[in-house]
């Protein structure tokens, strides 16, 4: 009986987790339904190499802007920030590590401004060859009535004078199954859906490990992702990998990869459901990461992940 009371208060605990994320969706939705199409942006720029140059970061056609902070990410060994500054329509101040390569502007205007918004100035030096992109993060955008204003984000890309040696970016790793053994001869498809790119790992028939090089810059870049599709011909698994400084630096990575693993299923059992969702909440809690969780690729365990295995547990694709 014990054990009876037991699984009712973790299934009801359950359904009010989900009763609850619902509930925030379908708020969100209709909020994005009802709010024009804002964007965030940062230019493409170039400059000779241990020169400056500056470059907005623009809020496109927003409603009541009041406050918001904005994460940029970067190469510190391509480019440095030297400065952020305000602007008439945006009160700033900045946040700069040029060592983690990450600027955090948080800026207001207390009255509120609708349309295009030059939220800040951002001033980058050339620090050595020869791109880095230019990553934009919403950490928050609200109106003047603090309301979330929806948007999305548009990122550029910094350019410095001199040549551009191509640099290999190695991906490598071994396939398995779900019960530890080694699948050998598999198949490995890599693409990249930012630049619309796709390649064939290379495989050996006698073994499990599978290898590809790509043209950092070229190929791939900070931040964005790749998708691999292993398969045996008969079952198959296809998960996210986002790209990281320390992997840029690093000019590659290592990855495993499990046959038949699901997107998700985080208890094993090789489907998804609610007892999925219930650890992604809990690895949420804990500041937790693991690949299989992170559903939406984007680096981090979050109620958005818990939300879309919930989903998934309920309509399955």
């Amino acid at each position: 009986m014990e054990y009876k009371a037991w699984r009712w208060q973790v299934n009801m605990s359950i359904r009010l987790l989900i009763a609850a994320l619902i509930i925030t969706s379908v708020l969100a939705v209709a909020h994005v339904c009802t709010a024009e199409a804002a964007s965030v942006s940062i230019g493409d720029v170039t400059c000779g190499l241990h020169e400056d140059v500056t470059v907005p970061v623009v809020l496109s056609d927003v409603a009541d802007y009041g406050t918001g902070t904005i994460k940029i990410t970067y190469n510190p060994a391509v480019v440095h920030v030297t400065g952020v500054a305000g602007t008439p329509q945006s009160t700033v101040t900045p946040s700069i590590n040029n060592t983690a390569g990450i600027v955090i502007i948080s800026a207001w205007n207390m009255g509120g401004v609708s349309g295009d918004v030059l939220f800040a100035n951002v001033t980058l030096r050339s620090v050595g060859p020869c791109q880095s992109p230019l990553n934009l993060m919403i950490v928050k955008l609200n109106d003047n009535s603090f309301s979330p204003i929806p948007a999305a984000t548009v990122n550029g890309l910094f350019t410095t004078g001199g040549h551009c040696t191509p640099q290999s970016f190695a991906v490598t790793g071994y396939i398995f199954y779900p019960n530890g053994s080694v699948c050998n001869g598999p198949f490995v498809g890599v693409t990249n859906p930012d630049r619309g790119a796709e390649w064939q790992a290379e495989t050996d028939s006698d073994n499990n490990h599978y290898r590809i090089s790509l043209i950092l810059h070229n190929d791939v870049d900070l931040g964005e992702t790749l998708r691999f599709n292993a398969t045996d011909g008969s079952r198959s698994t296809e998960i996210g990998h986002g790209i990281s400084l320390d992997e840029i630096n690093s000019v590659g990575f290592s990855l495993n990869i499990t046959i038949g693993q699901i997107q998700g299923d985080l208890n094993g059992d090789y489907k998804i459901t609610s007892e999925d969702a219930a650890i992604a909440l809990q690895m949420v809690v804990r500041g937790e990461y693991s690949q299989i969780a992170d559903v939406n690729e984007d680096g981090w365990i979050t109620a958005l992940d818990v939300l879309m295995i919930l989903r998934e547990s309920t309509h399955p694709t």
